[in-house]
């Protein structure tokens, strides 16, 4: 088979369930590379033909939510948004904000729903939208922020992020408009600051240590160039490991 099993007795295509390895188990390194893109692909491709009414169904479960960190983890935050759309679009009945266990084509058709809001989608939903701010990439001990910030909204004005739970302590980021480009602080708790040197000892879980924080520049256009005390700092991909927090970066746009 040409994608990553939903279970290994059964074979079978279940994308929802295979967001596992990405989280929570953090297995991406050490699956096959190609069939988890290729799983998350084709998911993307039949998800977007059952949304544009090119491919008929029957009913799906808003468990799918969780794709959405997946996708993100994976580099596509443009997808990620796209199926939020999605699926803001199926809560029903309109206006109070909840998804159903099940999602069937007609809204008005007598069939079993299950729970109306459905705690396990809504958590999905919470667990998908916190990754669009900052997620951990446990195997690096790495603190990934701004992956999912949208460039219309760095467009809008200033993004601010406060005392955000992670496995590395609470996070603060402040994302602000600037003459030149943006100016990014990262800040964290007297707890545990991200990329703060930790003492030696048996810690908590909320106290591990991290070792890197990145900033992950939103959209696919040029990147800018980042500045930190007079230094340039160097973008690996569309990521720039940042130095130890407390930390305040330029980031200028040509």
């Amino acid at each position: 088979i040409g994608f990553i099993a939903g279970a290994a007795d059964r074979g079978d295509f279940d994308p929802s369930s295979t967001t596992m390895a990405l989280n929570p188990a953090q297995a991406q390194n050490v699956l096959p590379a190609t069939l988890l893109a290729d799983t998350f692909e084709r998911y993307w491709q039949e998800m977007n033909a059952r949304a544009q009414g090119r491919r008929a169904w029957n009913d799906y479960t808003p468990y799918e939510l969780r794709i959405v960190g997946a996708l993100l983890r994976l580099g596509h935050p443009e997808r990620a948004h796209a199926m939020l759309n999605f699926f803001f679009n199926d809560q029903r009945p309109p206006g109070w904000n909840q998804w159903a266990e099940v999602v069937l084509p007609k809204a008005r058709e007598v069939r079993f729903l299950g729970d109306m809001p459905h705690a396990w989608v809504s958590s999905d939903y919470i667990r998908s939208t916190l990754d669009l701010f900052a997620y951990e990439r446990e195997p690096e001990a790495t603190l990934v922020i701004g992956a999912g910030l949208k460039p219309e909204w760095l467009a809008q004005g200033d993004i601010e992020v406060r005392g955000l739970s992670t496995t590395y302590g609470p996070l603060d980021y402040r994302l602000a408009r600037a003459p030149q480009g943006w100016v990014l602080d990262v800040k964290g708790t007297a707890t545990d600051v991200p990329g703060r040197e930790m003492p030696s000892r048996e810690m908590p879980a909320h106290e591990v240590p991290v070792h890197e924080v990145r900033l992950a520049w939103p959209g696919s256009g040029a990147l800018p160039e980042a500045r930190h005390e007079g230094r340039r700092l160097a973008w690996q991909g569309r990521e720039l490991p940042l130095p130890q927090a407390p930390v305040t970066v330029q980031l200028i746009i040509d």
